[in-house]
C-alpha cells in the first residue's frame, strides 16, 4: 500500500487513496468477523486507540458546522483511513508479538528504500530527467518536494536506528547475519539521506538537527550510534557540492545530465564509503573489545569537550566569516519574520530562512481559532475561511502546519486530542524502550520513535497530513508504538495461577463468572466493530463511486450519457461538485464543436453555466463555483450577441450576480477582479 500510494504522486487526491481505504476497510471487516481476538496485556494501549478514535469522531461531527461539506467529508475519510491502518497494525502486532514489531520497521524501511531505488533507476535511464524536477527541485515519485524529503527521512531514521541494534549482542545466534544487516542498513541510511537532499527541502534539513539529540539519547549504545551517524554523514559532507549541483544547474538553466550524473555517482560512492567505514569500525571494535565503564566515562567526557570546543570554535569562525555574528543573526531573524521566500539561491536553498508566506497563513488560522475556539471552522474548511480573510493573493488549501490546521478547523478539542495521542504514545514508548531487556528491541523502538518524531516535527510546518504516502507510514509507526509494551517481558497474571474459580470453570463444573464475562464482551465487541467498519466502508465507497461515475461520464461519447452518469454520481455523493464540473465541461466542449455563429453554441455555454449554478447550490461556500458559473455566463452572453439573441442581457445580469458572490467569498482573487473589469 505504501508503494502504491507513493507512486500515485503521493496520494493527495481522494481518488488516489480512497481505493486503499476500501481495501483495508474490507480487511478490517474480515478481521472483526473471523480474526483472532485482540489480546491487550494492559488497557492503556486501548485508551490510546480510543483517543485517536475520539479525534476521528470529532472530525466527523464537524460536518454539522462546516461550511463546505465536501471538504469536511474528504477529511473525515482521510482520518478514518489513518485510524483503520492504525488499528490494523496494532491488531497484527498483538497477533504476531515482538517479531511483528521488528517486521513493521523493517518492511517500512524496505518500502521506502525500494521507492528510492526506483527513483534512481528512472533518473539514470531517462532521456529527459528534468521532467522529474520542478523549480530545480526533485518531485518524483511524490510530487510535493517537502513531502518527498520527509518520506525519505523517515526511512533514514528507521535504517539508522535499526543498524544500531543489529549485531549489537556478542555471541548471539545469527550474529554474522546481524552484522551483515548492520552494514546494509547503514548503506540504506546514507542512500536515503542523500536522496532527501535533492528536493531541497529546508523543513527536512532543519528537522534532521532537531531529531539528532533524540536519536542519541534513545540509542542503546550511544558511542556506536554516534559512530554510525558519523559514518553516514561523512559522505554527505564529502559530496555536498555534487548533491547540490543538480539544483544549481537547473537554477542556472543549464543541462541537467552532467550534474545529475555526478550526483548519482556520488550516491553510489557514498554507499561504498559507508560499507568500508563500517568494516573499519567493526575491526576496531573487535580489536579493543568491550570497554569498561571507566573507559566509557572518560570517552564521554572527551566527546563532550570536543563538542563544546567545536561549538565555540564554530561560533568564533562564524563571527569572523560573517563580519559579526550578531548582525548576521539579526539579518536571519528579519528574513524569518518577514515571511519571504527562499530567494534567488544560486547553489542551494538550505541557507535561506524565509517561510514562504507561512506566517501569514498561520495568522489566518489563528484568527479562525479566535473566532471559533471550541468548534473551529470545520474539517478541511480552512481553505474557505482563508480566501475570505487572506491579505495576499497566495492560493493555499491548508495553513502548511498540521497543528495550526487542527486549531483552526477542529478547535481546541481537535488539537488537544491529537497532541495527547501523539505525545503520550511517544513518551510511553520511550519509557518502554528503557525498560526493555533486549538491546535489539531497544534500538528498534528508538528507531521508530525518531522516525515518528521526524514526521511530526516536519508536519508541524507543512501539509504532510494530506499526503497519504507520507502520513500512512507515520501512522503505521504510531500503531507499532501503541503496541510497544510487547517489548516488555510478560508478567504472571491471575489467569496463570490456579484457583478454585478456575477449577469451577472446567468441564463438568459449570462456567465461572470470569470465564463467561470475556465471552460476553467478545460477543458484543465483534458486532460493534463490524458495524463501525461497515460505516467506514460506506463512507469511503460513496465518494469513490461518485468519482468513478464522473470519470465514466467524462469519456462518454454523447451528452445524454454524460447527463445520466453525472446524475448518478451526484446522487452517490450528496456533497461533491465533481459531477457538475464534469457536466459543465461536456457542454463546453459541445459548444466548441458548434459553429461560432450558431445558437447552439450559446445554448451549450448556458447549460454549462447552469451546471456550475447547481454546484453552487451543492457547495455554496466555495468561491470557485460562483466564478465558473459567471465566466461561462459571460461566454454565453458573447456567443448570444453574435447571433443577435435576446438572452444576452439576461446572461449578463446572471454573470454579475454570481461574480458578486465570488467576490464576496474571495475579495482578493485576481481572476474575479479581471472578469469584473471585463464586464
Amino acid at each position: 500500500m505504501c508503494l502504491g500510494l507513493t507512486f500515485s504522486s503521493g496520494a493527495n487526491q481522494p481518488a488516489d487513496w480512497l481505493p486503499f481505504l476500501l481495501g483495508i476497510g474490507a480487511l478490517a471487516l474480515v478481521s472483526c468477523v473471523s480474526g483472532p481476538a485482540i489480546v491487550a496485556s494492559k488497557r492503556f494501549p486501548l485508551i490510546l486507540l480510543g483517543i485517536f478514535g475520539l479525534q476521528a469522531i470529532w472530525t466527523a461531527l464537524s460536518l454539522l458546522w462546516a461550511s463546505s461539506l465536501s471538504n469536511a467529508w474528504e477529511e473525515v475519510d482521510r482520518t478514518l483511513f489513518y485510524a483503520v491502518a492504525l488499528v490494523l497494525v496494532f491488531a497484527a502486532l498483538r497477533w504476531a508479538g515482538i517479531t511483528g514489531l521488528r517486521a513493521l520497521a523493517a518492511l517500512l524501511a524496505t518500502a521506502i528504500g525500494v521507492a528510492g531505488v526506483v527513483l534512481v533507476v528512472r533518473l539514470a535511464i531517462s532521456d529527459d530527467p528534468s521532467r522529474y524536477f520542478s523549480s530545480a527541485r526533485l518531485q518524483y515519485p511524490i510530487t510535493y518536494f517537502n513531502g518527498l524529503a520527509a518520506f525519505f527521512m523517515m526511512g533514514f531514521w528507521l535504517a539508522l536506528g535499526m543498524a544500531n541494534g543489529a549485531g549489537g549482542t556478542r555471541g548471539a545466534r545469527h550474529a554474522g547475519w546481524l552484522r551483515g544487516s548492520q552494514a546494509v542498513l547503514l548503506a540504506l541510511a546514507a542512500f536515503l539521506l542523500e536522496l532527501a537532499l535533492l528536493p531541497q527541502s529546508r523543513g527536512a534539513f532543519w528537522t534532521f538537527f532537531f531529531v539528532v539529540p533524540f536519536f542519541v539519547v534513545l540509542s542503546t549504545n550511544r558511542f556506536r550510534a554516534l559512530a554510525h551517524l558519523a559514518i553516514v554523514v561523512l559522505p554527505v559532507a564529502l559530496f555536498w557540492p555534487r548533491l547540490n549541483g543538480v539544483y544549481a544547474a537547473l537554477h542556472a538553466k543549464q543541462a541537467i545530465q552532467p550534474a545529475l550524473g555526478r550526483a548519482l555517482a556520488a550516491i553510489g560512492y557514498s554507499v561504498v564509503i559507508v560499507l568500508v567505514a563500517w568494516a573499519l569500525s567493526w575491526l576496531v571494535e573487535r580489536v579493543i573489545g568491550p570497554l569498561s565503564r571507566r573507559v566509557r566515562f572518560w570517552i564521554a567526557i572527551g566527546l563532550i569537550v570536543l563538542a563544546v570546543g567545536g561549538a565555540v570554535g564554530g561560533l568564533v569562525y562564524a563571527d569572523h566569516r560573517t563580519g559579526g555574528l550578531d548582525h548576521y543573526l539579526g539579518d536571519r531573524w528579519a528574513e524569518l519574520t518577514n515571511d519571504g521566500g527562499a530567494g534567488a539561491q544560486a547553489t542551494s536553498r538550505f541557507g535561506a530562512f524565509g517561510l514562504n508566506g507561512r506566517v501569514r497563513q498561520y495568522r489566518v488560522a489563528a484568527q479562525a481559532f479566535e473566532e471559533n475556539p471550541l468548534l473551529g471552522v470545520g474539517a478541511q474548511n480552512y481553505e474557505v475561511y482563508y480566501y475570505l480573510h487572506r491579505r495576499d493573493v497566495v492560493e493555499v488549501k491548508q495553513p502548511h502546519s498540521q497543528l495550526m490546521q487542527l486549531l483552526a478547523e477542529l478547535g481546541l478539542p481537535g488539537l488537544l486530542l491529537w497532541l495527547a495521542f501523539f505525545f503520550v504514545t511517544v513518551v510511553r514508548a520511550a519509557v518502554i524502550r528503557f525498560r526493555s531487556p533486549s538491546r535489539m528491541t531497544q534500538a528498534l523502538l528508538a528507531a521508530m520513535i525518531t522516525a515518528a518524531l521526524s514526521w511530526f516535527v516536519h508536519s508541524s510546518a507543512d501539509w504532510l497530513w494530506q499526503l497519504a504516502a507520507v502520513s500512512l507510514p507515520a501512522m503505521m509507526l504510531m500503531g507499532g508504538l501503541v503496541a510497544a509494551d510487547l517489548a516488555l517481558p510478560a508478567r504472571p497474571t491471575s489467569a496463570d495461577v490456579p484457583s478454585p474459580a478456575a477449577d469451577a470453570g472446567r468441564p463438568g463444573s459449570g462456567d465461572s463468572d470470569q470465564a463467561v464475562r470475556p465471552r460476553r464482551r467478545l460477543r458484543l465487541v465483534r458486532p460493534l466493530l463490524a458495524v463501525l467498519t461497515l460505516a467506514v466502508l460506506v463512507s469511503a465507497a460513496l465518494p469513490y463511486l461518485s468519482i468513478r461515475y464522473s470519470r465514466f461520464a467524462s469519456v462518454a461519447a454523447d451528452l445524454p450519457t454524460v447527463v445520466s452518469r453525472t446524475r448518478i454520481a451526484a446522487d452517490l455523493d450528496p456533497t461533491t461538485v465533481l459531477p457538475f464540473a464534469t457536466l459543465a465541461n461536456a457542454h463546453k466542449m459541445a459548444a466548441q464543436r458548434a459553429p461560432a455563429d450558431s445558437p447552439e453554441r450559446a445554448l451549450q455555454l448556458k447549460l454549462a453555466a447552469e451546471a456550475w449554478v447547481d454546484a453552487t447550490k451543492r457547495d455554496p461556500a466555495v468561491w470557485l463555483n460562483y466564478y465558473q458559473a459567471a465566466d461561462l455566463y459571460v461566454q454565453a452572453r458573447d456567443a448570444a450577441r453574435v447571433t443577435g439573441a435576446t438572452l444576452s442581457e439576461e446572461m449578463d445580469q446572471l454573470a454579475r450576480t454570481y461574480l458578486e458572490q465570488a467576490s464576496r467569498l474571495n475579495p482578493l482573487s485576481p481572476q474575479v477582479q479581471g472578469l469584473l473589469k471585463k464586464l
